[in-house]
């Protein structure tokens, strides 16, 4: 699995664009980014080469020198809501 994050402070709202990379889909997470102290938050929209698509929300979301963490809940057109936990080691 890979994962891509871009956080952008250009103009407008700060925002994060997540890409996930597995052997069977790839989605694309798109929204606003809020740095509230220590941890983060962002919700927005995803779509997924599987056709997949939906809204999505991170919460706690830290990151350090070795790792991204947080968790998450999304709704899309195939299931009502999931929610969890990711981590991912940074590279």
């Amino acid at each position: 699995m890979t994962v891509s994050v871009i956080h952008s402070t250009t103009a407008g709202p700060t925002s994060l664009n997540t890409y996930v990379t597995s052997r069977n889909d790839s989605c694309a997470y798109g929204g606003t980014y809020i740095q509230t102290g220590r941890s983060a938050y962002s919700n927005g929209q995803f779509t997924c080469s599987s056709s997949a698509k939906g809204n999505y929300q991170m919460v706690e979301i830290e990151a350090s020198r070795l790792s991204l963490s947080g968790r998450y809940t999304a709704s899309s057109n195939f299931c009502t809501t999931i929610t969890g936990r990711f981590a991912v080691a940074r590279n």
